[in-house]
């Protein structure tokens, strides 16, 4: 794909979120073009490192007006949920292994989600268990005079 007068719009921390940006953009009716960094150095066995890598999106200079106001927005949904991930990481829920007896911290976000014991792998309930109402429901006292 051809641009008028390229310029680099964007610098992502990943190729992923590059490619990811160019996609929007061309959704939105830009001619953008990914230009990934594939270079060895900063790679680990989970991927890029960001700040490594500098993988960009380019467009033409003729958009940067346009797509500078959506980028704004971009950023700012992107900022917006790493703030929740982090807030659910800082509230903690502890399990006690009913095997081992050891207390195993989960990550809020976690609730309701089966995970594994750190010291002996059994497997754990994250979070309080709901009572069930169901079960309530059906209780029915036996009439002892029939």
């Amino acid at each position: 794909m051809n641009l008028d007068d390229p310029v680099a719009i964007f610098t992502a921390e990943s190729n992923t979120e590059a490619l990811f940006l160019q996609q929007l953009l061309e959704r939105a009716g830009i001619k953008a073009v990914c230009v990934e960094d594939n270079t060895d150095v900063g790679l680990s066995i989970g991927g890029d490192i960001p700040g490594l890598h500098n993988p960009q999106v380019w467009i033409s200079r003729a958009d940067t007006e346009f797509v500078s106001s959506l980028l704004e927005r971009y950023e700012e949904l992107r900022d917006s949920k790493q703030a929740l991930r982090y807030a659910d990481d800082a509230e903690q829920i502890e399990v006690v292994c009913d095997e081992c007896h050891q207390v195993s911290s989960f990550s809020a976000s976690l609730a309701g989600t089966v995970q594994e014991c750190i010291r002996c792998a059994t497997f754990l309930d994250v979070g309080e268990e709901e009572e069930d109402s169901m079960a309530n429901e059906w209780d029915v006292p036996i009439d002892e005079e029939e």
